[in-house]
């Protein structure tokens, strides 16, 4: 990878408020695509309703093209969440069919499932999904997250993340 990174992408890199993810060029052995990420992150409680859904809102700020919402969900606390939905609008929305314990996790990337996660990041199943069903525009737009928690309320922290255009890197 020497000399692949410009100086004005190395101040980037610098920037711990910037996020980038790094995937080589299939095929070619010198050749790298680097993804800005947007990450918005939230942590919010759902209250206990007596069996009724709860609901927050997330205001976000895609500053990249139409796409599918990449998301990472953490129960925290002691209480489980089911019916756990996360959308965009009525029609653009994931509803996750399992019922979520303190401690899992839930992710979604955009390809064709939810994967589930221990909190020591073991797999512990997935649910097969359409990633059309949950897009973002661009600029921003409020999602949506609601649920049934089982007793009480529940920790949830969420992070939201979309990606930009490539940047093609070289080896010099």
């Amino acid at each position: 990878m020497s000399g692949a990174f410009p100086k004005e992408i190395k101040r980037d890199l610098q920037d711990i408020d910037k996020e980038f993810h790094l995937k080589s060029v299939s095929g070619v052995g010198d050749q790298w695509d680097l993804f800005p990420i947007y990450s918005h992150k939230e942590k919010f409680q759902l209250m206990s309703n007596t069996g009724r859904e709860s609901s927050v809102t997330c205001k976000i700020n895609n500053p990249y093209q139409e796409q599918y919402l990449s998301f990472t969900v953490e129960i925290r606390g002691d209480s489980r969440v089911s019916g756990l939905t996360i959308g965009t609008s009525e029609n653009s929305y994931i509803q996750i069919e399992r019922q979520l314990l303190p401690g899992e996790i839930a992710k979604f990337e955009g390809f064709t499932n939810v994967v589930f996660y221990s909190n020591q990041w073991q797999k512990s199943g997935q649910q097969d999904v359409d990633p059309s069903q949950i897009w973002v525009k661009s600029g921003y737009q409020d999602i949506e997250i609601k649920g049934q928690v089982g007793n009480n309320m529940s920790d949830i922290h969420i992070e939201f993340r979309t990606m930009g255009p490539p940047i093609r890197l070289r080896s010099s």
